[in-house]
């Protein structure tokens, strides 16, 4: 079979790239326009196709930038709070150890746990800033690439991060404030371990200074029992 070339006009060829370009409707109406007018048919605008897909991406972007935002906010709340309740109960503390009569090795044994955990606070409050900032980075990040799946991981690894920093916080609070206060063991402690308490936590010359008062206590307590007997044994 001998191959056969057709030939066919340019209008023809200009009409079937508009209308491969165009939607049928617009096609139909321009070249009905043409037939009755007698005008040639107008090229019709084309739009690129990724214009309404970069607004729509800017939308979501922005949306989910106002999101975040928000979401870091209402963190920063939280971690002010906590601030705040921490701040109180340390100066509740300081004022308990102004209150106090007790030996400068106790007293001072007090205030060298107290700069630790004031120490320990500052990290904590350095860390949550480095926290959300690292997080604010990510997402202009994110969000100027348009990929915003990403940056829901890293939101909710930020959720965890900073929740773990206050639950090792309270954990803090929970084991210092009652030695510090003289209220007892941290919450969680057996009774047999109550005694021990001060032993775990203090240093070395404090616990000999301890050691000692708790034995002291403990004879009197047995002098008072051996009076006790007697006196209950003795006739009338």
């Amino acid at each position: 079979m001998d191959d056969k070339t057709i030939n066919l006009p340019p209008e023809t060829i200009q009409m079937v790239l508009e209308s491969l370009q165009t939607p049928p409707s617009v096609t139909r109406r321009s070249t009905e326009e043409a037939a009755t007018t007698g005008e040639p048919p107008a090229t019709p605008i084309v739009r690129p196709a990724s214009s309404n897909t970069a607004e729509d991406s800017d939308d979501t972007g922005t949306s989910f930038e106002r999101t975040v935002v928000g979401v870091q906010r209402e963190l920063a709340k939280e971690v002010r709070v906590g601030m705040q309740t921490m701040a109180a109960s340390l100066e509740g503390v300081r004022l308990c150890m102004l209150s106090t009569a007790d030996q400068a090795a106790a007293m001072q044994a007090r205030t060298s746990l107290l700069e630790e955990l004031l120490k320990t606070q500052k990290e904590i409050c350095t860390a949550v800033i480095q926290l959300t900032q690292q997080l604010q980075l990510q997402a202009s990040q994110r969000v100027h690439e348009c990929n915003l799946e990403p940056l829901r991981a890293d939101l909710a690894a930020y959720h965890r991060d900073v929740a773990a920093i206050l639950k090792n916080q309270q954990a803090l609070l929970a084991a210092v404030l009652p030695f510090i206060t003289r209220q007892g063991a941290a919450p969680g402690m057996s009774a047999s371990m109550s005694s021990n308490t001060e032993v775990c936590v203090a240093p070395s010359q404090p616990t000999t200074t301890r050691t000692h008062q708790a034995t002291h206590t403990s004879e009197e307590e047995d002098m008072e029992q051996i009076t006790f007997t007697r006196k209950s044994t003795r006739k009338p």
